[in-house]
């Protein structure tokens, strides 16, 4: 059984969608979404700091503002991304992009480049052997996508020089989901058998478009986009119950991803609710153990 994460914030606030937790100076962090019950248009990004009490309390670092927050590490370098809205005069949504930031430290992150129009689930991953990889989630009708939801697509890369221009390029990987479904990656991982692990979401309406969205751990090989693996690894269900931003947003895990316990198994973060930060305990998800 999943729990809640605690975060001290002020009233009014909801905390969701985080970051995997991870460690800097000595402090154990996490980045998450925060914004009004009220107000999905004013979101921020903001780094908390685990306290003795074993609650998550606000830290010094800088407020972003976009949603769905997300870090890694190229080379010696941070990287922090998310989903910056752009939003007409009268505040409604024209357009969205993943962006990037990067830089030495949490003070130091000035902008790097923003993803294409209306695109989540761009993620980077730095492999062992000094390539890239690359995961899209292009949301086009299709043979693959006959609704236009999003399926996921990836694109190996010798450097990043061209990684704007290369996301048009990149294979979709079949069989991930039905026809009316839609997927995209959460995190990206290496594995010890040098597959790419993904932690994602699979996500679908249902007929009074209620949305469901699951956390599902797949595995593929990156020299043919071949699946090894693909599996369901959480539910709503399995956290407590309590109701969601909206009535339509209950069924909702928007996972971060995955993190190693002491005990050699992992600890899943993820959204609930579009209003809370989830935590499980799950085993490896993949069929060789991942790089973390």
């Amino acid at each position: 059984t999943g729990k809640i994460e605690e975060f001290i914030i002020g009233d009014g606030y909801d905390c969701f969608n985080p970051s995997t937790p991870f460690t800097y100076n000595g402090k154990k962090l996490i980045i998450v979404r925060a914004e009004s019950r009220e107000d999905e248009f004013a979101s921020r990004a903001l780094f908390f700091q685990k306290n003795e009490s074993s609650d998550w309390e606000r830290s010094e670092f800088p407020t972003f503002k976009f949603q769905d927050p997300f870090i890694f590490n190229i080379g010696s370098n941070y990287v922090l991304g998310g989903v910056r809205l752009d939003l007409t005069g009268e505040r409604k949504l024209r357009n969205y992009h993943t962006v990037f930031y990067r830089g030495r430290d949490l003070f130091s992150f000035r902008f790097w480049f923003k993803g294409s129009a209306r695109m989540k689930g761009l993620r980077i991953l730095a492999r062992r052997d000094g390539k890239f990889v690359i995961m899209t989630r292009p949301r086009k009708k299709s043979p693959d996508d006959p609704m236009g939801r999003g399926r996921i697509g990836f694109i190996v890369l010798n450097s990043l020089n061209q990684v704007l221009q290369s996301i048009p390029n990149a294979q979709i990987l079949k069989g991930l989901c039905r026809e009316k479904e839609w997927v995209g990656s959460n995190q990206v991982l290496e594995l010890e058998n040098e597959n790419i692990g993904i932690i994602g979401h699979r996500a679908r309406f249902d007929k009074k478009r209620n949305r469901h969205y699951r956390v599902i751990a797949f595995e593929f090989n990156p020299l043919n986009g071949e699946i090894v693996k693909n599996k369901t690894i959480a539910r709503r269900n399995q956290f407590p119950p309590f109701p969601g931003k909206r009535k339509d947003l209950y069924d909702i895990l928007y996972p971060a991803g995955i993190v190693e316990n002491k005990s050699g198994d992992y600890i899943l973060f993820t959204g609930v609710g579009d209003v809370a930060v989830g935590s499980i305990e799950i085993e490896n998800p993949f069929t060789s153990k991942p790089i973390l």
